[in-house]
């Protein structure tokens, strides 16, 4: 009997192994009567998630992209637009199974009257162990996360765990659930420096060792370095910039990423070289004409990029920028899902 090798970001998948977002647009409702306000989370957005691929999704707080991960797994249901598994729309929390979310803060997502090894034990049983198998495999979840031995852990309550290793154990209960795709939303940002390095290299190890896709959501773009296959860049709920993480950071082809980069700190780079950003994050309840970054960005031509919303266009390979500047003028109606959408 032959068995097939596991797919990894060298070797992609077939295009049916998926967790996509398409079309998906997110709004919220705020206040009452007047006061009644119209909140856009996410507009729009095409995301495709591939087994064995960590994609990192990144922008400024408020930019949307921790709503987008609690779309993919099916902890926010999208107000138009679909999400898709293999091909086929899917609904509902973790997605059947499919996916899990590690939070950003481990220990508000542990039960703190629960011990470790009810809390573990509880995810195994609702993944399908046998009950006169629970400790043994919470003991293995428990060891492949890092947390050795793990009899001396099971009787512990989160409160009694370090930062690091409450993290690990969201891990381990996520991956009790043998998930297809794991959403991390910031699963470092909580953790001392010398923590994070551990965590991101247990999450590598993860999609090594499974064969899992990521969606790794972070404003740490030294994290996006060390640990994405790709990269999404997200402002006021759209992605204006996506492709590979070599793509990405080597020609950065939106304004916005661009200043992202800039911003980031750098011994060798000069301070006046830096594109950093001006003003603030655009109220996502008024949002700007045309192109939304056009208030803040340092190349905008008046009045195209304030008046036409820009689309999509194909730089390189699998690498996309949403700027009128960012390349040649392209007809991409044809080609870009988003476009098609909006002038069908």
């Amino acid at each position: 009997m032959t068995t097939t090798p596991r797919p990894t970001p060298q070797d992609p998948p077939p295009a049916r192994e998926t967790l996509a977002l398409d079309g998906v647009s997110v709004l919220f409702r705020t206040g009452s009567g007047r006061r009644r306000q119209q909140v856009t989370a996410a507009d729009e957005v095409d995301l495709t998630l591939r087994p064995g691929t960590i994609t990192a999704l990144v922008g400024e707080s408020g930019s949307g992209k921790s709503t987008l991960g609690r779309v993919a797994c099916g902890l926010q249901p999208p107000s138009a637009g679909t999400v898709r598994l293999d091909g086929a729309p899917v609904s509902g929390p973790g997605l059947g199974g499919a996916v899990q979310m590690i939070f950003q803060n481990p220990a508000a997502s542990l039960n703190p009257k629960m011990t470790v090894g009810r809390i573990l034990g509880h995810a195994a049983r609702q993944a399908g162990t046998g009950r006169a198998l629970v400790r043994d495999v919470v003991s293995a979840a428990l060891t492949e996360v890092g947390i050795d031995p793990p009899d001396r852990y099971l009787d512990r309550h989160p409160h009694e765990l370090s930062g690091g290793q409450q993290q690990r154990v969201a891990i381990a209960r996520a991956l009790l659930h043998r998930p297809r795709f794991l959403v991390a939303d910031e699963p470092t940002s909580a953790l001392d420096v010398s923590v994070r390095v551990q965590i991101i290299d247990l999450l590598r190890d993860v999609q090594a060792r499974h064969g899992t896709g990521i969606l790794f959501i972070t404003h740490d773009l030294s994290v996006v370095r060390a640990i994405a296959d790709r990269v999404a860049v997200v402002y006021l709920g759209r992605i204006v910039e996506s492709g590979t993480a070599g793509e990405v950071f080597g020609s950065p082809s939106h304004p916005y990423t661009k200043a992202l980069l800039g911003s980031t700190p750098s011994l060798t780079a000069a301070a006046e070289d830096a594109e950093l950003l001006r003003g603030e994050p655009a109220n996502a309840v008024e949002r700007p004409t045309g192109c939304h970054f056009h208030p803040r960005c340092p190349i905008a031509e008046q009045p195209r990029c304030a008046d036409h919303d820009p689309a999509p266009i194909v730089l390189d390979g699998t690498h996309t920028a949403r700027c009128h500047l960012a390349g040649p003028s392209l007809a991409v109606a044809d080609s870009n899902p988003v476009e098609a959408r909006r002038t069908s």
